[in-house]
């Protein structure tokens, strides 16, 4: 029978992040950063060439960040079962998902706007 264990690494590192995401997301599509600036926003040399970037960036990568939020906690919520997984590996796995989701978030921004912008 599955142990339902609330103090694991997948759920603690992934239920958080994986809002933490969520909210940024939601906050950046209700209230995205208006002109080009180096303090708030997605912010790379591709997204900051033309006002008409930086808006798609923004609306791009706050939709993105919604999406993997959402599988983030997800994950964090399946990790409430896995009990017999030990500490160590949990923690690894979730490490690895949250550097990837990272590292998705910019490759799939960068290739939106070298789609659009050429």
């Amino acid at each position: 029978m599955l142990e339902i264990v609330w103090l694991n690494p997948v759920f603690i590192i992934l239920a958080p992040t994986g809002l933490i995401f969520w909210l940024i997301g939601k906050w950046m599509l209700s209230h995205p950063p208006g002109t080009i600036n180096i303090s708030v926003g997605y912010r790379t040399k591709r997204s900051m060439q033309s006002q008409e970037a930086w808006d798609h960036a923004q609306h791009f990568s706050a939709k993105l960040s919604i999406r993997i939020g959402q599988v983030e906690m997800l994950l964090g919520a399946f990790g409430i079962f896995a009990s017999g997984i030990h500490e160590t590996v949990q923690a690894v796995f979730a490490i690895v998902v949250v550097m990837y989701a990272c590292i998705h978030l910019m490759v799939v921004t960068e290739n939106e706007l070298k789609r659009v912008f050429p």
